[in-house]
């Protein structure tokens, strides 16, 4: 499927159709963040497609594909951030490692999900954090300090570094912010405002150019518009795009931080 743009504002631009067709819509080594969350494999219904391959083999091979891609559009000391199946992702770091510098993995953990009785319930996904340059790279804690619980004399007053372990909730069908169609869930994967705010703030500075290759309904796209950076978003689903272009049309830019508990 050839890339169509659908979206074009002055900051941000979302297109309908297949990473792994981006060519010539972004310039190479142009983008500051690449923050993706691609399918898990995990057989989960996406309304024109279905995340599950034939083999594992298959899925790792169509992952190396479009982190070959998007690798290129990065710059040289730009971040590059995605989302995981605890399991499945765990096949893909052999190839990161080849690519990119690692920096954390960090355990998106939720304290609510589905009721299991024959295992441990799940309750946390992955996110892997790669850097393209071991010593030219944008991090910024300042804006991502989480409360001190208790103080010690080698403590910042500031709050302290929320780790590699965040307990951020993931959204309810009732939530505020989930994307719904006659009262049902619209997407089966949506990620809270909260998570793309931490990673975005603590990786990118103002203006800075973010890509999400698997935009969904534009969580990545509203969370850029709201802290002042600029977006590119690929989605393969024209029904999520149109629920992301509203999205981002109803967002404005937000002068005011954000609380502890709003990223």
């Amino acid at each position: 499927m050839i890339l169509k743009q659908k979206y074009n504002s002055k900051d941000h631009k979302i297109y309908l159709g297949s990473i792994l067709n981006l060519y010539k819509e972004i310039q190479n080594k142009s983008i500051d963040l690449v923050f993706a969350d691609p399918p898990y494999n995990m057989g989960k219904n996406f309304g024109n497609n279905k995340d599950k391959w034939k083999t594992l083999d298959d899925y790792v091979q169509w992952s190396k594909e479009w982190i070959n891609i998007i690798k290129s559009k990065l710059k040289d000391n730009g971040s590059f951030i995605m989302m995981g199946h605890p399991h499945y992702s765990a096949y893909l770091v052999p190839y990161l490692d080849s690519q990119f510098t690692y920096v954390n993995q960090i355990i998106y953990h939720y304290t609510d999900g589905m009721p299991e009785k024959k295992n441990f319930e799940k309750r946390y996904e992955v996110i892997l954090y790669y850097r393209n340059n071991p010593t030219k790279y944008h991090f910024d804690i300042e804006d991502v300090r989480s409360p001190l619980v208790r103080y010690e004399k080698y403590s910042n007053t500031k709050g302290k570094n929320p780790g590699d372990v965040w307990q951020i909730n993931r959204l309810r069908w009732n939530s505020k912010e989930r994307v719904k169609d006659n009262n049902k869930i619209f997407h089966a994967s949506q990620k809270p405002l909260r998570l793309l705010r931490r990673i975005i703030l603590a990786t990118t500075k103002k203006n800075s150019i973010v890509l999400d290759p698997f935009l969904g309904t534009g969580t990545t796209s509203v969370a850029c518009k709201e802290l002042g950076r600029k977006s590119i978003g690929i989605e393969i689903n024209n029904e999520y795009i149109l629920k992301a272009i509203n999205r981002l049309k109803e967002t404005e830019f937000k002068k005011e931080k954000f609380s502890y508990e709003q990223r």
